[in-house]
């Protein structure tokens, strides 16, 4: 092959053509006599092909261009290596005999695409799809040759991903030929891909898209009964295979069970779906903090606004306690989400927490629900006490609040102001202490206990002995 160098050009004046002389070892000669000349002036090209090679076509080669404005050549030197095998026939670039053409089929069934083509020496063959490398699939594609002049793919077993545009390119030395065909599929709609359940916001826009071979026509129900297209509402065709159902802004009404059946002449297909539209949940009225007495009944409540209803999961201390039997959790009449506590405990008290869920996320209130105990405390023991001798009485008492204590001796109250009796109270211990008994502290001594809760009572009696 001898190009002509780049940045040697010489311009052509119009209707010129350039004339070209062939040496070899400086004498020229004929290449018509053997060899074939070939001149793309697209390319600005010229090419001396060798048709039967000779170990005496060995030497320098030069070509000279000539024209009005002068000359330009270029050299090449040709050595032989080795054996020589002569071409059984005269090159030639590859040329289609036969187009592809276009192929229908259906699903399952088979398809073959042929074309016819001359070429020497063959050509390569390279199959595309769609733009791409043809991927096969060798337990269905088999490519044959039944001919030296016929190429033809067959494709078992069809499946809707098969359908396209095929395109076979033939090449060697001496060029490229390109044809292209269409394989479509006829018989029955089918769908090349499902439709999955529809979740979306309510008001927001939607379209669901159904991908369908076979140029049917398609239906789209709801609930069984086919919907009404409006403004709202539009069946769309896209192009021969997509077809969408759009919506301006879904409703709650267009939840439910959706179904499309696609129809042509062979048949019909049909998928099932379902479309939920949902709001986020958000709450109206959210819990509040609460307080109660031991024993008593304790109501949490909060009012959810969301539509279609979503699933409430009640909590205490992070732990889900709606299926718990201490607790009932319900709707009431009211449209208010509840959690009732028969009666409350101490191990009741604690965080609560209520969680509204669906599709579009969770919402989520907390309160704090805090139980009064009763006062809890042993009895007291009757004592004995030396007169002159300190003495007191002490008593661990536990509620919540934490109680008030009142002491008293035979029912009256106690004068702490003259330093006799002292009353005191640390980290939950009451004590009633009297300084250096007298015969006079004698008697029955009392601690009553009392909190919002409920009260406490116990007493024991002192006896003062003599020194005597």
């Amino acid at each position: 092959m001898f190009a002509l160098l780049k940045g040697h050009e010489k311009k052509l004046a119009p209707g010129e053509e350039p004339t070209f002389t062939w040496f070899k070892a400086g004498q020229e000669f004929d290449p018509e006599d053997r060899f074939k000349v070939l001149f793309k002036d697209e390319e600005d090209t010229l090419a001396l092909v060798f048709q039967h090679i000779n170990p005496e076509d060995v030497g320098l080669y030069t070509c000279v261009a000539s024209t009005s404005t002068g000359k330009i050549s270029c050299s090449a030197e040709l050595s032989v290596e080795g054996g020589v095998t002569q071409l059984l026939k005269e090159p030639e670039p590859p040329k289609i005999l036969a187009a592809l053409g276009d192929v229908d089929s259906s699903v399952g069934g088979s398809a073959m695409l042929e074309l016819k083509m001359r070429g020497y020496p063959r050509p390569n063959i390279k199959w595309n799809k769609d733009g791409k490398p043809l991927v096969v699939d060798s337990s269905r594609f088999k490519f044959v040759n039944p001919d030296p002049e016929t190429v033809a793919l067959i494709i078992n077993k069809v499946t809707p991903d098969d359908a396209g545009s095929y395109e076979v390119v033939l090449s060697n030395d001496l060029g490229e030929a390109k044809t292209e065909g269409k394989l479509t599929l006829s018989g029955a709609p089918q769908f090349k891909e499902p439709i999955g359940n529809q979740n979306t916001a309510i008001d927001d826009p939607w379209k669901i898209v159904a991908k369908v071979s076979g140029n049917p026509e398609l239906t789209w129900y709801k609930d069984g009964v086919p919907i009404a297209q409006d403004s709202r509402i539009k069946a769309v065709k896209v192009d021969a295979e997509t077809f969408e159902l759009q919506f301006s802004a879904t409703k709650a009404e267009d939840n439910g069970n959706w179904a499309v059946i696609a129809r042509n002449p062979h048949g019909e297909m049909s998928q099932f779906f379902q479309f939920s539209a949902q709001m986020l949940p958000r709450f109206e009225t959210k819990l509040c903090d609460q307080e109660a007495n031991e024993g008593k009944q304790v109501v949490l409540k909060c009012k959810i606004n969301c539509t279609p209803p979503p699933q409430v999961a009640w909590f205490k201390g992070g732990t889900e306690i709606t299926k718990d039997p201490r607790v009932k959790c319900y709707k009431d009449p009211n449209g208010f989400d509840c959690c009732t506590i028969a009666s409350a405990s101490r191990g009741m008290a604690g965080e609560y927490e209520v969680k509204a869920t669906n599709d579009m996320g969770t919402a989520e209130s907390k309160c704090n629900l805090k139980v009064n105990t009763k006062p809890v405390c042993d009895d007291l023991d009757d004592a004995e006490a030396f007169e002159t001798d300190n003495f007191a009485f002490s008593i661990q008492c536990d509620g919540d609040p934490k109680p008030v204590c009142k002491w008293t001796k035979d029912g009256g109250g106690i004068d702490t102001k003259d330093g006799h009796f002292t009353i005191s109270e640390s980290g939950g211990t009451y004590t009633l202490s009297i300084k250096e008994v007298k015969m006079d502290d004698k008697g029955k001594y009392a601690a009553e206990f009392t909190n919002r809760a409920g009260e406490k009572k116990v007493a024991a009696q002192l006896s003062v002995l003599c020194k005597c």
